[in-house]
């Protein structure tokens, strides 16, 4: 805590390997999820969990880079997302993860 802006980091484990490091500048993830060979991941807060205006982050596609641009905003705005799932060329992200009874799941076409 307060889990910095950009501080979050994906690893890449392979059995018998050293970790490393597979991509940077990413902000409070809570889900990742591969759509084929893409990786997505989901920030529940992309100007971290301090942010006077809320929990609100975004679906984001992976790319393996060290620069801290490895990412691309799939979908924005979302109200505390937190996981992802895919099928039939579309994410399902479910939001309103802080919520006790009003999370839901929106559907998002990657065409």
């Amino acid at each position: 805590f307060p889990f910095i802006p950009g501080a979050s980091r994906i690893w890449r484990v392979v059995p018998g390997h050293t970790p490393t490091v597979w991509a940077t500048g990413l902000t409070n993830v809570t889900g990742l999820a591969f759509n084929g060979k893409k990786l997505y991941a989901v920030q529940i807060a992309d100007l971290g969990l301090t942010d006077p205006g809320g929990p609100i982050g975004s679906l984001r596609r992976v790319f393996p880079d060290a620069s801290g641009k490895a990412s691309k905003v799939i979908a924005g705005g979302l109200f505390a997302p937190y996981g992802v799932a895919f099928r039939h060329g579309a994410a399902y992200v479910s939001i309103g993860a802080v919520l006790p009874k009003d999370g839901s799941v929106i559907k998002v076409p990657l065409g």
